[in-house]
């Protein structure tokens, strides 16, 4: 009584009444709630078991659904790649163009463990003062900075007419 399968003994309550029950019936037992497994009731050794097989081009990652290419939302050089890994992030190409959404640090790219890296400042030193983030801009430095290095004993530093070094 109890059993859904035979377990192959005559013997009530001896425990193996749960090796012999079905996990489930057909696949709308099997229902996970997530659009990127196929949910599949299927025979098993011991009765019919429940099946979460992840479809073609999609990751699940972190118990969500990630579609093909899609880019890790906290890091940008990290993408869902099926051909690499299902389960988790994958990191682009070791020198894929990125970005951080700041322009004073500089343009960036992927490293090979899939940080986002700026290279170098977009304002570098010398002639530039400081970096506007708000307006995209290097600020110059002021007219009295010298804004490169003597070439030799001999080198003067210039004025022009309107009294900026050169």
């Amino acid at each position: 009584a109890g059993e859904e399968c035979d377990d192959g003994n005559d013997v009530a309550d001896d425990g193996c009444e749960s090796d012999c029950l079905f996990s489930c019936h057909d696949d709308t037992d099997c229902d996970d709630g997530l659009d990127c497994t196929a949910d599949l009731c299927a025979d098993a050794s011991d009765g019919r078991t429940c099946r979460h097989d992840l479809v073609t081009g999609a990751c699940l990652i972190d118990g969500a659904c990630v579609d093909h290419d899609a880019v890790d939302p906290a890091r940008p050089c990290m993408l869902c790649d099926p051909g690499t890994r299902t389960d988790d992030w994958t990191p682009l190409a070791e020198g894929t163009a990125c970005g951080d959404g700041l322009f004073c640090n500089g343009a960036e790219t992927c490293t090979a463990e899939g940080d986002c890296t700026a290279l170098d400042p977009a304002c570098p030193g010398g002639c530039v003062d400081s970096c506007d983030e708000s307006g995209d801009a290097c600020i110059p430095a002021e007219t009295s900075i010298v804004c490169r290095p003597a070439l030799g004993g001999c080198d003067l530093v210039l004025i022009d007419t309107a009294g900026r070094s050169q």
